[in-house]
């Protein structure tokens, strides 16, 4: 089961990150949000 949760710890966003930006209220991603609502793994910078 370890192998797949941390399958789950970073998602590879490999385009262009939009669906990134606006996760929430997703119940699925609440540990991914930075706070914001924005995913904590985007890169805001690139």
């Amino acid at each position: 089961m370890k192998g797949s949760q941390e399958k789950l710890d970073r998602f590879p966003c490999t385009s262009c990150g939009l669906c990134c930006k606006s996760i929430t209220g997703i119940i699925e991603l609440i540990g991914f949000d930075a706070g914001n609502g924005v995913c904590k793994f985007l890169d805001l910078k690139t």
